[in-house]
């Protein structure tokens, strides 16, 4: 289970990446969008959308390794 301290860790991971990153993981992961849904809500193509959110959960693993091991 995931604790506080870890949430707020998450938070500032986001917050690093920042941009795009920070708001197609926040809609996928806590919105619980599908990737359909956040194209529509970024007037982007889904599949764009798909491979920018695998690019940044990467980019989020390699902020946060501790999080992921």
């Amino acid at each position: 289970m995931v604790q506080e301290d870890d949430w707020r860790l998450v938070g500032e991971a986001l917050a690093q990446l920042g941009g795009s990153c920070q708001e197609i993981l926040e809609l996928r992961y806590f919105g619980d969008f599908s990737y359909n849904e956040i194209s529509a809500e970024s007037d982007s193509n889904e599949n764009t959308v798909s491979s920018t959110f695998n690019k940044c959960k990467s980019k989020l693993e390699t902020v946060m390794p501790d999080l992921f091991t």
